[in-house]
């Protein structure tokens, strides 16, 4: 649900300060009621816009075989084509789960404005640094080092990009600055708070849509 109101709300936005034709086209064609058929002829005619919202309505649809295509064809272009893709990965639909893909995804996506996409980059990588947390050997603990911070980074950056909501381990909904903070403490705590907010001050940098 968060995803698809991220995405009408790009739609909405961009449609009202962009002059871009393929894209006022593009939300027209999703608002009717025989969408399916108008957003195909329009993609084919490569309007990346059309492919975007086409494979958003099959990966809706749980059609992911029809949606990757559409999707991989936009990618780099929309940024909302890969807030699914990262998604797919993620979670191996209907493709084989890779976290290096999904994260390379979702980061085209987060630095397109998605608040959700950062979020989700926040969790991902705190998983990863989660293995190395009892490590001792230097390059474990630089691993733990390199993945916490981008953990911080990316969950500072969704909050600037208008997230406030995180999901505990024990599947609650609690504050993300909750989430950040206690991300705050275990930099602290290692000697590498500096760096970690030197690298979210550098991701929002790029980020237009990102405020510091």
């Amino acid at each position: 649900m968060r995803i698809i109101i991220c995405l009408l709300l790009y739609i909405t936005c961009f449609v009202a300060t962009a002059n871009n034709e393929e894209l006022e086209e593009a939300a027209k064609l999703y608002t009717h009621s025989d969408n399916e058929v108008k957003l195909k002829i329009c993609s084919d005619k490569g309007n990346d816009f059309c492919s975007g919202l086409l494979g958003e309505k099959y990966y809706n649809d749980k059609k992911y075989n029809l949606a990757y295509p559409l999707l991989l064809k936009c990618s780099k272009k929309v940024p909302f084509c890969d807030l699914y893709l990262g998604q797919m990965f993620s979670n191996g639909e209907g493709v084989l789960q890779n976290d290096e893909k999904a994260i390379k995804h979702l980061e085209n996506a987060a630095r397109g404005g998605f608040g959700i996409s950062a979020y989700n980059l926040g969790v991902k990588f705190s998983h990863k640094a989660y293995p190395y947390a009892y490590s001792f050997t230097s390059q474990e603990v630089n691993q733990y080092k390199y993945n916490l911070a981008r953990s911080y980074a990316w969950y500072k950056v969704s909050m600037a990009l208008g997230e406030k909501d995180a999901e505990s381990t024990n599947g609650h909904i609690e504050p993300l600055l909750d989430h950040i903070n206690s991300l705050k403490n275990k930099l602290v705590a290692i000697n590498y708070l500096s760096e970690a907010d030197t690298l979210a001050k550098e991701i929002c940098s790029g980020i237009s849509e990102c405020t510091q």
